[in-house]
């Protein structure tokens, strides 16, 4: 599994390292649980990943194995994170699934 924190920035084609939006993609054409909250969820933006993400808010967003939350609640982040988890690899992400 992957998990980006936020910071207190934003992540930018600026100020994030493009080999680490690089193995946030290959993580996700693996079909690795990923999550990411607060101004981590900028950079699953910067990767391009074809998912819905969290936008504000406090919602908790889950698809296809990717959970996102910019304002969530901890506690159903982390019960969404460990479902992600535990529920494995998910095989419709396969490679060549992401737009180049």
């Amino acid at each position: 599994a992957v998990f980006v924190p936020g910071n207190r920035g934003r992540a930018s084609a600026v100020t994030c390292p493009a080999d680490v939006v690089h193995f946030v993609r290959e993580a996700f054409q693996h079909g690795k649980p990923i999550a990411a909250i607060g101004s981590g969820v900028e950079l699953l933006r910067l990767a391009a990943l074809p998912v819905h993400l969290a936008e504000t808010g406090t919602e908790v967003v889950v698809d296809r194995g990717v959970v996102t939350s910019v304002d969530g609640v901890y506690d159903d982040f982390v019960a969404a994170l460990v479902a992600a988890i535990e529920a494995g690899r998910d095989w419709s992400r396969a490679p060549g699934s992401l737009p180049v």
